[in-house]
């Protein structure tokens, strides 16, 4: 077991791959709403377990857990039963208490951006749900630390089209370096 540093989340993308279910879809073919909020809430426990060796579901029996207080997706473009998608996160900010996670839904053949999603996750007691702080690190199952190892946020955004300017411009800077 290895501790993963909180600080060395912020700015390393994770991703994973899913395909647009018949069961997923609205009466039109389209991914219904909900399912890319669960498609992206999946995607971020399943990617820091497989990718990393944190299981959110232990943490919560150590005395820590992450509750999303917030999230807001802006759907940009529709994704159809049967596409390929690219799922990636990232940790934006991070606060006393809380930190800010960024998601987005691509195209995985046209790298086209079809949803983007920010979550506000707090930091609580699992016992008694008050705020605790963000813990300096957490615990993995890994015997290394691969998040080194997971693309810059720079460099996984410059596969990506149609990305809203708040969006990119915000990380314009890092692009540059």
């Amino acid at each position: 077991m290895i501790d993963l540093p909180m600080e060395d989340f912020r700015g390393r993308v994770l991703l994973s791959r899913e395909r647009v279910r018949f069961a997923d879809a609205d009466p039109y073919g389209h991914l219904a709403s909900g399912r890319y909020v669960d498609m992206i809430m999946s995607h971020r426990v399943e990617a820091l377990d497989d990718l990393l060796g944190f299981s959110i579901m232990e943490s919560a029996g150590s005395g820590v857990a992450f509750p999303a207080r917030n999230i807001e997706i802006a759907y940009l473009r529709p994704a159809f039963v049967g596409d390929a998608l690219e799922l990636g996160s990232w940790t934006e900010e991070i606060g006393g208490s809380s930190f800010e996670v960024r998601a987005m839904v691509v195209g995985n053949s046209d790298r086209v951006v079809r949803a983007l999603a920010s979550i506000h996750f707090v930091t609580v007691d699992a016992r008694t749900g008050k705020a605790v702080p963000v813990p300096p690190s957490l615990p993995s199952s890994a015997t290394a630390n691969s998040l080194p190892q997971q693309p810059l946020l720079a460099s996984y955004l410059s596969t990506v089209t149609g990305l809203p300017e708040r969006w990119s411009s915000k990380h314009a800077a890092t692009r540059q370096s």
